[in-house]
């Protein structure tokens, strides 16, 4: 099969890559309630050059979800209500 602009692939890490999107930056929301450890993740995620938002109200992370494309969301289990 011939190689199409409408074939996925894989860039130098090994992530899946959409025709049409940015080569290599995937957008993270990162749905967390304790500044800290959002902060770490967020540092973390952006150091190895993701795109990171970050809400810390489930009611927020589902609103941006449902608003905004992002590739993959962190959400911690443990919200409170």
């Amino acid at each position: 099969m011939q190689p199409t602009d409408r074939t996925i692939r894989q860039n130098a890490r090994g992530l899946i890559i959409m025709p049409g999107e940015e080569q290599g930056v995937f957008r993270i929301l990162v749905i967390e309630d304790e500044p800290k450890v959002a902060k770490a993740i967020l540092e973390g995620l952006e150091g190895n050059c993701y795109s990171v938002a970050v809400a810390h109200t489930g009611e927020d992370g589902f609103f941006r979800a449902n608003s905004e494309r992002f590739d993959l969301v962190i959400l911690d289990v443990m919200l409170p209500c």
